[in-house]
């Protein structure tokens, strides 16, 4: 748990600390609008099999594909609504830890968000997501961003932020020190 409550202080103190470099970045003579901070409780939904999901096993665990939908009750009504999660999953049943990469898809009367999602899983099964989500539709312009902690039973608390403007770039490699 405390592995998870670091991880997720880590993440949110990273979505933080990017938000003013994406706002000090916009032009215009407008001051950028104060980035929409929210907590929200989900509602799990079911898992679903992708097609072909079984990819296989190797020395280090097996990979599927597989899926999730679930609910979101934010104090934001813009982070409300059906959440659609595609991934490909990988378990390692040696250490009991799995880790998931795919798409996330939140959606709503008022338009939705698109983008990429990490998750870690844990021995105690337990969950952490993360995602990074473009806006469209009446939500074009706007990025937002989730963190999401599922307990062993299965209950999630999120929180993130929305804000206007674009996703900020990931770091070039090349800078990186050797």
């Amino acid at each position: 748990m405390r592995t998870n409550c670091t991880v997720l202080a880590g993440v949110l103190t990273l979505a933080l600390a990017i938000v003013p470099t994406v706002a000090a970045a916009q032009t215009g003579d407008e001051e950028p609008s104060t980035p929409s901070y929210w907590t929200s409780t989900d509602t799990q939904g079911p898992r679903f099999a992708v097609p072909d999901g079984e990819v296989g096993y190797d020395g280090w665990g097996y990979r599927t594909t597989m899926g999730l939908t679930y609910t979101v009750e934010a104090e934001d009504p813009r982070a409300s609504g059906d959440i659609s999660i595609v991934l490909v999953h990988d378990w390692s049943s040696k250490a009991e830890l799995g880790r998931g990469l795919g798409l996330s898809r939140l959606v709503n009367e008022g338009g939705s968000f698109e983008g990429p999602i990490n998750v870690v899983y844990y021995p105690d099964g337990s969950e952490f997501r993360m995602a990074l989500m473009e806006g469209q539709g009446g939500y074009e312009g706007l990025s937002y961003t989730m963190t999401n902690h599922l307990d062993p039973s299965g209950n999630g608390q999120a929180q993130g932020l929305i804000w206007e403007g674009d996703l900020p770039e990931l770091p070039n490699v090349d800078m990186l020190p050797e």
